[in-house]
């Protein structure tokens, strides 16, 4: 059994935005967004460059600056706009929820998990997958939900204990 104790803090936050951002089902569902920005940034391209013709500056003006705005979702991927929708997000949480102390602790039965709120133990069928993610061991629970272990927190000893556990319970993901 090995218990990790971890302080959830700004660092933590963007970590998980980050982890969340890069899931295939987020990911996903920038993919059509990218499509129609494309096909926006063409039109717009288009009408601009008619509006100009016919001397009306300022549609074209509209125009151009509207293909400039879905060339950039297009390129971005939308991944500002993600990003900064559940940035807000976790702004409108419970603080109880997204900071504060956490503890681990890691055995053949799961996860148990300890924080200001309560206790719980997670069973290993509740998690997809783990990997590495910066400084940061990761594991994903089935609802998506992320739980964060920090790697400069762990002593050699802990972190290879850690490792061992989780590749006997859980498959390892490679994170872009």
């Amino acid at each position: 059994m090995l218990k990790v104790k971890i302080e959830i803090g700004q660092e933590e936050a963007a970590a998980v935005r980050e982890l969340a951002l890069l899931s295939p089902e987020i990911a996903k569902k920038r993919k059509p967004i990218r499509v129609l920005s494309v096909i926006a940034v063409v039109l717009m391209g288009f009408a601009a460059v008619i509006n100009f013709l016919n001397h009306s500056l300022g549609y074209a003006l509209l125009g151009l600056i509207l293909a400039i705005i879905f060339g950039w979702l297009a390129f971005d991927k939308g991944i500002a706009f993600q990003n900064f929708i559940l940035k807000k997000h976790q702004n409108k949480s419970d603080n109880r929820l997204i900071s504060g102390f956490r503890e681990y602790h890691f055995d053949d039965d799961g996860v148990g998990v300890s924080s200001e709120i309560g206790q719980s133990t997670n069973k290993w069928d509740a998690f997809k997958y783990w990997g590495i993610f910066k400084n940061y061991i990761y594991l994903r629970r089935l609802d998506n939900q992320i739980l964060l272990v920090k790697i400069s927190d762990l002593s050699k000893e802990d972190y290879a204990l850690l490792i061992s556990i989780l590749e006997a319970h859980l498959t390892q993901t490679k994170t872009a």
